[in-house]
């Protein structure tokens, strides 16, 4: 039985994805594992990926150890690799069903997802057209329409807020976040749409020169957030 960590490197690009892999064949075709992995090399191609084994191990326990300390937190949350998660916790059903039952490793695997999707230009362009079309914003209100008639979902909901904002760090990063969010936007207002809205600063020049005025009208109580994300 043989045991391995290996990295693929995009060839395009240079971000890496670092694995771990056990099997009775090194010729087996393997090449990871990680959704976000998978769907890039379906889009720049397998022949622009190179596959490297970084190092053997006697057993599956020192492989995982080895994983751990390579694929940490700071190494997940690098913008130049593929990882979504931190390694070394074993690729078993039973680990990603424990694991998945925590609040915080769920959100923190779902916005480390979301994050490095963002930092795609491409998929950002793809859902922009998305959010404007008529067909989402139907669906988008018939989903909130369906969710008002469920007040056990919403009441659940809340309640998982509330106690993931009892977390220290959950509240810094979400602070951060918000922080950053509001220093890369501005309020504009029509006055003949009687309106606020928040744009984001670059987007500025267009609505100006599109009858909007810098600032918050406060005689204007509805307020939009920033349409394009």
């Amino acid at each position: 039985m043989y045991f391995y960590i290996y990295q693929i490197t995009n060839k395009i690009n240079g971000k890496i994805y670092v694995g771990c892999h056990s099997t009775c064949d090194l010729d087996d075709g393997y090449f990871g594992s990680g959704k976000i992995l998978k769907r890039a090399i379906k889009k720049y191609g397998k022949e622009n990926f190179e596959f490297d084994i970084l190092e053997f191990f006697d057993c599956a326990e020192n492989m995982f150890s080895s994983e751990r300390k390579i694929v940490n937190a700071e190494f997940v949350e690098r913008s130049d690799t593929y990882n979504i998660k931190e390694g070394g916790l074993g690729n078993s059903s039973s680990d990603t069903k424990r694991l998945w039952k925590d609040d915080l490793y769920r959100c923190k695997v779902i916005e480390n997802s979301l994050s490095k999707f963002w930092n795609d230009p491409e998929h950002k362009a793809k859902l922009a057209k998305i959010y404007k079309t008529k067909e989402y914003s139907k669906a988008l209100s018939i989903a909130t329409k369906i969710s008002a008639n469920y007040p056990d979902k919403i009441l659940r909901t809340s309640i998982t807020s509330k106690e993931r904002w009892q977390n220290s760090e959950y509240r810094e990063n979400m602070s951060s976040k918000t922080k950053s969010f509001m220093s890369n936007t501005k309020f504009i207002h029509n006055n003949i749409l009687k309106e606020n809205k928040r744009v984001k600063v670059d987007e500025l020049p267009n609505y100006l020169s599109n009858g909007w005025l810098p600032g918050r009208n406060p005689n204007y109580i509805k307020q939009k957030n920033v349409i394009s994300k």
